[in-house]
């Protein structure tokens, strides 16, 4: 893929760290956001400013290959999140932005959740498997995939859904599970982890996300889930990360519910198997690399 106009809001978020910058090798493309990215065109939005939406008319492009969207606001506690802290960024939003571009649009790229399947998954998922949003955030990505879909229809504008599991890289927040949990082995503290085994990360490294979007961006339309097909536990996080701490001292609580069972969410398609391979891989390269910073 090369040559291609991009629209990428979203750029400067974890989940895109890699994509916007393979992207930009061989395409031009324009970082929709408050922040600036060296060596691409920068255009300035606040999502919590209207005013600022004025800004997409500095865009002078008559046509526009691709608009990727990876702009939303993702609690830290997504299964108790509220509809009413994520609306404004997820859904009105989006709405504004539809409503303000005035060139022609070829295919519509948009970053979606895998909590849209609701948080009692008791069955393997594929793309057709029926939606079950039960948290605020979850709602607010399926609405999202609704606007942008029947914009799509309506505007004949071909879609592209793709559903990420757990994004993760070095950069990730100290305030997300992975580096929560890496923080509190190095500093020896306690560690309580509830249904260690049965529940799955769905481990997704933002360079093997990067690799695969770059597969199907161009010729696949629908609905994707991107993750990996391991099942990567938190025992198994955990027991990774104590590798490299074999003096912790800290207390190790497993409980256990049997009323959860396992979840095993993996994509049915064929791009699934271009980065499985790399998943444990990744993870422990990650570690170490977390563990230098701290």
């Amino acid at each position: 893929m090369i040559n291609k106009k991009i629209l990428f809001f979203g750029a400067t978020s974890l989940a895109s760290e890699h994509l916007v910058h393979d992207l930009s090798k061989k395409n031009s493309v324009y970082n929709i956001s408050r922040n600036k990215i060296s060596g691409l065109k920068n255009i300035y939005i606040d999502f919590n400013n209207e005013s600022t939406f004025q800004n997409l008319e500095k865009i002078k492009e008559k046509e526009i290959d691709y608009l990727i969207y990876f702009s939303s606001q993702v609690p830290f506690s997504e299964l108790n999140s509220e509809w009413s802290e994520c609306k404004k960024i997820n859904v009105y939003s989006p709405i504004k932005i539809l409503n303000r571009l005035n060139f022609k649009i070829k295919k519509i790229i948009l970053a979606s959740s895998m909590s849209v399947y609701g948080s009692s998954i008791k069955k393997k998922i594929n793309e057709l498997s029926e939606t079950n949003p039960d948290s605020g955030y979850a709602l607010t990505k399926y609405t999202q995939e609704k606007i942008f879909g029947i914009y799509s229809k309506v505007n004949n504008i071909k879609f592209l859904c793709v559903r990420f599991g757990y994004i993760y890289s070095k950069n990730i927040s100290y305030k997300r599970l992975i580096k929560k949990i890496i923080f509190k082995i190095s500093k020896n503290q306690n560690l309580e982890i509830i249904n260690g085994n049965k529940i799955n990360l769905n481990l997704l490294h933002t360079k093997d996300l990067s690799i695969a979007l770059q597969k199907i961006i161009k010729n696949k339309e629908g609905i994707f889930n991107l993750s990996t097909d391991k099942f990567i536990s938190i025992n198994f996080f955990v027991k990774k990360i104590l590798k490299y701490f074999p003096k912790y001292k800290g207390k190790l609580v497993k409980i256990n519910e049997n009323s959860i069972k396992k979840d095993h969410l993996f994509s049915n398609q064929k791009i699934n198997s271009i980065y499985t391979s790399n998943a444990v891989k990744r993870l422990d390269s990650t570690i170490q690399e977390i563990i230098k910073k701290i």
